[in-house]
């Protein structure tokens, strides 16, 4: 290892120059003696490694330190001036050159197994490119601090993994045409960050982008040799307006997509996911884009809480991505939003996608059946049920026994579509809290043949509890009809 201001002028730095061996303190100190740079101190000191500490006379703007371990792995710490730090790889070995631009500094490292970039405070500049780290774990680990920083991995190979993590103001990351063996690992400060990948070739994954309305950009232009993510992916987003754009990429491994709140964006455009695929929107009103991908046989994206989650695909009914054509949006409903038919969504499945709604208003008060000729329904013969999904049943055989009137017929003259909840149905609008008003409500749902004939189900509001009723008395208890989609 050795230091040289090459050609350009040496600015007010501190050096920390780390050698293993008296033979390179010797010729370190010769060679430092024919610099042209007036020297405060020079401070020698013999532990598990050997330290120089080289100081100019004036007061020390900003500091650079380089430190190499037994495993020759190198640390460059910047301190907290606005650095501009450039380090490019020598033909493919495994050499590097250093170069400090705002301090005129300038360092060759030799045979390097890894490199930890650490920057402490100020508005940085890291380039790294063409480097080819040696041994089979060599990683590069770049780390920034407090301060307005950017970040750029060009045309680089990296044995190991790659981790790059920025710090709390608005930082800009680049990696382009980089090849890691091992994982790529990108977290993003509180600011506003923007991080573009572009031709990565990874064994995995990680992109963590925290507080602040971040940007994350990972994309192929190759057809024929696109960049490959072979092992998981996991990309999550925190608080803030954040968008998460896949073009063009090959994920021969899992993929997990999860948006935290604030309304976040994903586009997911020519992709190949050959593995699963599971996409998660947070708790505010996100939209996911996808056009052109292919799909796995386990691909799910799953709406949150937000009440207007767009999923501009196709689904099935079992809520599993489709690979017809891509046109058609779905929407989701979360409860208490507004259904398809208009009503008050109070149950959903498929995360929003199915479910039940409820009329806004009453239909009414009346008795079960057409008082006072019940036209048969004082008896058992309609086959009601009781569960959940048989309200729609239940109303269909009502109108054939009872259509002379009753809750039945005030249920379905609210529209098409629309029927008397069975009282399984009933009990969950009542545990919804969205009809409250502490009255009783007709089911669809008569007592079973076993049972006491002549009597029905109602609900009771307030108690959220089912009771039964004389179906052929003059009672009169409320009608809210619900509908399916």
């Amino acid at each position: 290892m050795f230091f040289t201001n090459g050609s350009v002028t040496p600015r007010t730095a501190v050096v920390i120059l780390v050698a293993r061996s008296k033979e390179e303190i010797t010729k370190l100190k010769g060679f430092l003696s024919g610099m042209d740079i007036n020297f405060r101190k020079l401070n020698v000191a013999l532990a598990s490694a050997v330290v120089f500490t080289i100081s100019p006379v004036s007061t020390a703007l900003a500091a650079l330190t380089v430190k190499v371990d037994d495993n020759n792995v190198f640390t460059v710490v910047l301190g907290d001036g606005n650095d501009n730090v450039s380090i490019v790889g020598n033909d493919n070995d495994s050499s590097l050159q250093i170069d400090d631009i705002n301090n005129g500094l300038r360092m060759h490292l030799e045979n390097v197994e890894g490199l930890n970039i650490v920057a402490k405070g100020g508005d940085n500049e890291i380039t790294v490119d063409g480097i080819q780290l040696i041994g089979d774990a060599a990683g590069l680990s770049i780390k920034t601090g407090i301060g307005v920083d950017v970040v750029t991995v060009t045309n680089s190979i990296i044995p190991g993994a790659l981790n790059i993590g920025s710090g709390a103001e608005n930082d800009d990351i680049f990696i382009e045409s980089v090849t890691v063996a091992g994982q790529t690992i990108v977290k993003s400060g509180k600011g506003n960050d923007t991080v573009y990948i572009e031709e990565l070739s990874s064994a995995g994954l990680v992109a963590s982008l925290a507080d602040g309305d971040d940007f994350l950009q990972i994309s192929s232009a190759q057809t024929d040799d696109p960049g490959v993510v072979t092992l998981a992916t996991s990309i999550t987003t925190g608080t803030g307006v954040d968008t998460v754009d896949l073009q063009g990429m090959l994920f021969e491994g899992a993929v997990s997509v999860k948006t935290a709140a604030d309304g976040d964006v994903v586009k997911l455009t020519e992709n190949t996911f050959q593995s699963t695929l599971n996409v998660k929107t947070g708790k505010d009103d996100d939209t996911v884009v996808v056009s052109g991908n292919v799909w796995s046989d386990t691909t799910e994206f799953h709406g949150g809480a937000g009440e207007a989650d767009r999923f501009l695909d196709a689904f099935d009914s079992s809520g599993i991505f489709t690979t017809q054509a891509f046109e058609q949006p779905e929407r989701v409903y979360p409860f208490g939003s507004t259904g398809p038919n208009g009503g008050t969504v109070f149950h959903v499945t498929d995360y929003g996608r199915h479910g039940l709604e409820v009329t806004p208003v009453d239909q009414g008060q009346t008795y079960w059946g057409a008082y006072p000729n019940e036209n048969g329904c004082t008896r058992v013969e309609s086959g009601t049920q009781t569960g959940l999904g048989t309200g729609a049943a239940n109303t269909a055989s009502l109108l054939v026994n009872c259509g002379q009137g009753g809750a039945a017929v005030a249920a379905t003259s609210y529209g098409p579509g629309w029927f008397l909840p069975s009282s399984a149905e009933m009990v969950l609008l009542a545990q919804s809290n969205i009809v409250n008003n502490g009255q009783p409500y007709w089911t669809s749902s008569e007592r079973k043949p076993t049972q006491p004939e002549n009597y029905a189900y109602f609900v009771d509001m307030g108690s959220q509890r089912l009771f039964t009723s004389y179906k052929n008395r003059t009672t009169k208890f409320y009608v809210r009809a619900i509908a399916e989609f």
